[in-house]
């Protein structure tokens, strides 16, 4: 919060609330908010890096996989109220709204389907976001799945596979 003598930066607004009901949203420059009856929240409007830590998510063929992924957003200037009067930490939101998105992505599709539309999964995770973070004046710039990890268990299989292909096809080229 802030009150007494601010200066808003070019990429920052200033959420001025009166009496604890919202005033005005300040451009950049030199403000003064009298202590106790006006209070301020700075809001950055430049794009946020945030990395979300790898989490375990359950495909629609009951395989659990590892991931984790970047969100770039940032807070639109124009509704820079939205994000101080809309929710308490756009921030925190924003990220848990993106990790119960992936949840209900994930659900609807296989390892397989996982494994080789990590594109796919980003739009539908981007779309997602956009349409429910509007609500606190935010827009999602982009989404990066960094990282699918199947379990163990699965990788060896996989490998398995891989290597019966190779053998197979090397018999067939050694019987022509």
């Amino acid at each position: 919060m802030a009150t007494g003598i601010v200066v808003v930066k070019q990429y920052e607004r200033l959420v001025i609330l009166k009496w604890g009901r919202l005033q005005v949203v300040a451009q950049p420059g030199f403000r003064f908010l009298i202590p106790i009856m006006y209070t301020g929240r700075l809001v950055d409007t430049r794009e946020q890096v945030d990395r979300v830590p790898t989490q375990k998510y359950i495909t629609k063929d009951n395989v659990v996989i590892d991931m984790d992924f970047v969100l770039y957003y940032r807070v639109l200037a124009e509704q820079a109220e939205k994000s101080v009067i809309g929710v308490t930490d756009h921030r925190m939101a924003v990220r848990n709204q993106a990790v119960a998105d992936l949840r209900s992505i994930v659900g609807t599709i296989t390892l397989a389907e996982a494994l080789a539309e990590r594109e796919r999964i980003q739009g539908q995770l981007q779309a997602a976001l956009d349409e429910n973070t509007g609500r606190w004046g935010v827009k999602v710039q982009g989404v990066a799945v960094n990282e699918i990890d199947p379990p163990a268990g699965v990788k060896q299989a996989m490998e398995r596979e891989k290597s019966a292909a190779a053998i197979k096809t090397a018999e067939i080229t050694e019987s022509e």
